[in-house]
């Protein structure tokens, strides 16, 4: 079995009313995990249900004044499975791993960490997902405010405790 940590992020508002309200992450929030958490030491992203650049001609992101390397078609475990899938331990997708240059970077900084999810006409993937060397790093589901991380190391717990505290700033 791989071993695994998901960390959901519930941003709960009180509305006063019956029923509390449940909102998407704060994009300040979104932006400083990826500058100062991801874009440090990833090398590489992937999209669910991108295999292969062709497949990136739906995100608008990415038509605007740049080129995306493409580096290999891996497998990779989704932390949503399918609800058909009969052994969802052991499930991957392929998933396309592009270069995290300068270029991309700013490219996946622009849109608001809510607008990423399959349905939408212009960032139609529910999983981005970030990788150190072929192996995933962590894999955010927008949709579900939730972050899953693939790689437990000491230093990663450290850089844990560094997004923790990144929380309680804002």
């Amino acid at each position: 079995m791989k071993s695994k940590a998901a960390v959901l992020i519930l941003n709960y508002q009180n509305t006063g009313t019956y029923a509390p309200q449940w909102s998407s992450l704060p994009n300040i929030l979104w932006l400083k995990i990826l500058k100062g958490f991801i874009y440090e030491g990833c090398d590489s992203f992937g999209l669910r249900n991108v295999s292969s650049k062709d497949d990136l001609r739906d995100f608008f992101i990415f038509q605007i004044g740049g080129d995306v390397e493409y580096l290999q078609c891996v497998d990779y475990s989704p932390l949503s499975v399918p609800g058909s899938v009969t052994d969802p331990e052991n499930y991957t997708e392929k998933i396309a791993l592009f270069a995290l240059d300068d270029y991309t970077k700013k490219a996946i900084s622009f849109p608001c960490f809510g607008d990423w999810y399959c349905t939408s006409d212009y960032l139609p993937s529910d999983e981005i997902s970030f990788f150190i060397e072929g192996q995933c790093f962590m894999t955010a589901v927008p949709y579900e405010n939730m972050f899953g991380f693939g790689i437990l190391i000491m230093k990663f717990i450290k850089l844990c405790v560094k997004l923790i505290a990144l929380f309680l700033v804002i």
